[in-house]
């Protein structure tokens, strides 16, 4: 009769340091649980932060143009009260040097005036409504990815008007409508914005500079130029060196000036996150404690029968490494569900299209975050399952 071989069930064929962890799968799983918790708030309060900043920073990198020109001592970028951009008189004439200097490809005039909307009906009593109206002169499509139109098209002639998505959603306006701004009545042809128009561009009208100009008895004046180039930084010296009393942003400049705000408004954001994981750390590590005084007797039986010190360390390296990608993965899930709550819920009852934005590099360094924390977690507890003596240890058990 043939022998019968048994099989050996399937953790008794793993590496030690995992049957050593499913043995303690409750532990195991509530670290998890705790962990990945606080993961799950952190990576979304980062994805809240990215998302903060690619509200403000995302149209400069997404559109095509290379520099600003505005007039020297603005600031695209407001940082201290007062700031602001300033203004380029005869800009007729300013726009036509740029547009003659070799390597340009496009120049667009942008002014930003404040319009009243006048209602067709007349109402009393009710305030005036205003418009945050951005004149445009110039072919703005001739910029790649300069426009950002969710639907219709762009602006044609003087009597039309693109809406802002943000402005479309609050005054529940759409393709087809019209607005009437100071009086005139102008048709809604699109509804979209020209990128790096504004900071306030989705809650912005998008007119003709001719429409602003006569509406808002606006003189021969723009708020900056936007510059397509071939080569940006030929084109800004010759900007620079052509057109008096100017300065010169490129994409850079533009970036690094709006990481220096967001930076200031961000600190208890960062404060926060750092608390939540220095929570999670200390949680780890005094379960992991926990954990070696419990395991005293079986630690002390493997040092006894000869197993080495690095064998007993990985013991608790390997659980907070297992606790680190297990909850890594946790966060991510939580991470995701509260992303896609904020957007189709906070987001929208903000009139804004998104406030959370993560992707691989987020989830990334969140990863590497928890194998550092678990690894300084496991700092003490491996010294104390180190510390072991086994001849103590079997003495007193």
């Amino acid at each position: 009769m043939a022998a019968v071989t048994a099989r050996a069930p399937w953790t008794f064929r793993q590496p030690l340091v995992v049957r050593s962890s499913l043995r303690r799968w409750r532990t195991t799983l509530g670290m998890v649980a705790a962990v990945g918790l606080a993961l799950g708030m952190v990576m979304t309060m980062m994805a809240m932060i990215g998302g903060s900043t690619w509200l403000y920073v995302g149209d400069y990198q997404t559109s095509g143009a290379d520099l600003y020109v505005l007039q020297r001592g603005g600031t695209l970028v407001p940082l201290l009260p007062g700031e602001g951009l300033g203004s380029l008189d005869d800009a007729r004439h300013r726009m036509a040097q740029a547009r003659g200097l070799p390597g340009v490809r496009a120049v667009v005039g942008v002014v930003a005036w404040p319009l009243r909307r006048t209602p067709d009906v007349p109402v009393r009593r009710l305030p005036p409504e205003r418009f945050l109206a951005i004149g445009v002169d110039g072919d703005a499509g001739a910029i790649p990815n300069a426009l950002d139109v969710r639907s219709g098209r762009w602006l044609e002639r003087d009597d039309e008007v693109v809406l802002g998505p943000k402005l479309a959603r609050q005054k529940g306006l759409a393709v087809g409508d019209t607005v009437t701004l100071e009086r005139r009545r102008l048709a809604v042809v699109g509804v979209g914005k020209l990128r790096g128009a504004s900071l306030a561009g989705d809650g912005a009208a998008f007119m003709t500079r001719r429409t602003v100009q006569e509406l808002g008895h606006v003189g021969d004046r723009v708020d900056f130029l936007i510059v397509d180039a071939a080569e940006p930084g030929e084109t800004a010296a010759a900007l620079a060196s052509q057109i008096v009393s100017i300065d010169v942003w490129d994409r850079g400049r533009i970036v690094a000036a709006i990481d220096q705000l967001m930076s200031r408004s961000m600190t208890i954001w960062r404060m926060v996150i750092g608390l939540a994981l220095f929570l999670a750390g200390v949680f780890v590590s005094s379960m992991l404690s926990r954990s070696v005084i419990e395991r005293s007797g079986e630690l002390a039986t493997l040092r006894a029968i000869g197993v080495p010190a690095r064998t007993i360390a990985s013991l608790v390296v390997g659980d907070a490494t297992l606790v680190a990608v297990l909850a890594t993965l946790v966060g991510i899930a939580i991470s995701r569900l509260l992303g896609f709550w904020l957007d189709r819920v906070l987001a929208a009852s903000l009139n804004m299209d998104s406030i959370y934005r993560a992707d691989a590099g987020l989830f990334a360094q969140a990863f590497l975050v928890a194998l550092v924390l678990g690894a300084l977690a496991a700092i003490l507890p491996t010294r104390r399952a180190l510390a072991v003596e086994p001849a103590e240890v079997l003495r007193e058990s």
